[in-house]
């Protein structure tokens, strides 16, 4: 499975979009299964030990020299020459099956519906002339083909009827289950694609927590809960923070919020949350009320137990701490309010310290 994860990602490097990427693995899935329909063929052929379908096959066979080379230019960046590759070796390979002796015999001429549908799915909207060109064309060969037909050699009339009709159904599946396979692993890549769009929406990018956007709708939802389940909210910020940014850069500020951040998250259950609402702050919401002041100091000692070293810098970091308890008559906007007036009391009180709300009973 890992090796068919890395083989449908090459070239991934190049993609500036997730959509870009999502085609790219649908242009590298089509090379794969290109490859893998050509040897069930010509392994169905060999079995059958008619020569000219094991001479077809050998011929098909033969155009898998393409797939390495599909491989290589997506891994190099030139994604449109893989994937036109992709759509000339499959109709080439399609192609000589038919003039060489099959014929319309198989209903091979299905595979250019195929064909045609896939344009849409592998190229990007901005490629349209391309697109355009590969559905027409790949249509008006099934058109012909279907309509005027292509006699069948003489040789293939050898083999039982029986035999040819379980060829024609495996075309027919072939073409289908392809496309399935396509679809199936397209609407997966969307899907994931789409948690990952989420999740970058929800997520603070230097510490990976959850952000402002994501806390505050938590905190909306548990307001209407408050008579059910009592809750408690936690307004953190680091002290000095500014001092740690002048005296030895940024960098190290986003190395302090990376530290104290993951100090937070040991002190947090798994149906509670911890968040970076903005520069310095942070945000908890507790649900385990149980010795509250007790927790809510562990956190700030546990911050200011692990100083932050970096190059020829020491740091001791610490949080001041405004508490509020969510109750039922709160409103968003007013415990926010509580918990800020807690931390500015905390600030003034000398910071490093956790302090409640004055409204708090």
């Amino acid at each position: 499975m890992k090796i068919l994860v890395k083989l449908l990602a090459i070239g991934n490097q190049h993609c500036s979009s997730h959509s870009q990427q999502r085609k790219l693995m649908i242009v590298n899935l089509g090379a794969l299964l290109m490859m893998i329909t050509t040897l069930v063929f010509w392994l169905l052929y060999l079995m059958i030990n008619n020569p000219l379908l094991v001479w077809i096959g050998n011929v098909q066979m033969s155009c898998l020299v393409f797939v390495p080379v599909i491989y290589y230019l997506n891994h190099t960046g030139r994604l449109l020459a893989g994937c036109l590759l992709v759509f000339i070796s499959a109709m080439v390979s399609t192609l000589l099956a038919i003039f060489l002796g099959q014929g319309t015999e198989f209903k091979t001429q299905y595979f250019f519906l195929l064909f045609a549908i896939l344009p849409l799915a592998m190229l990007q909207r901005s490629q349209w002339p391309a697109q355009l060109l590969l559905v027409i064309s790949n249509l008006a060969l099934y058109i012909y083909l279907d309509v005027y037909q292509w006699p069948p050699n003489p040789e293939l009339l050898l083999v039982p009827q029986s035999i040819l009709n379980l060829i024609q159904i495996a075309v027919i599946c072939s073409c289908v289950s392809s496309l399935m396979i396509i679809q199936i692993i397209n609407e997966r890549n969307s899907e994931l694609g789409e948690r990952d769009l989420e999740i970058m929406a929800n997520t603070d990018p230097l510490t990976h927590l959850a952000n402002r956007r994501i806390f505050m709708k938590l905190l909306q939802q548990k307001l209407q809960q408050a008579k059910s389940k009592p809750a408690w909210l936690l307004i953190l910020d680091l002290d000095y923070f500014k001092r740690v940014n002048d005296e030895a850069g940024h960098e190290c500020g986003d190395m302090a919020l990376i530290q104290v951040s993951k100090l937070l998250s040991q002190h947090i259950a798994n149906d509670e949350m911890l968040a970076r609402i903005g520069g310095e702050e942070f945000a908890i919401l507790l649900e385990h009320s149980d010795n509250i002041f007790e927790r809510c100091d562990a956190i700030r000692q546990s911050v200011a137990a692990v100083p932050l070293i970096y190059q020829s810098h020491t740091f001791t970091l610490t949080i001041s701490i405004g508490l509020c308890q969510i109750v039922p008559d709160d409103n968003l906007h007013t415990l926010l309010s509580r918990a800020d007036q807690g931390l500015y009391q905390a600030k003034a009180q000398g910071r490093n310290c956790v302090v409640p709300s004055i409204q708090q009973a």
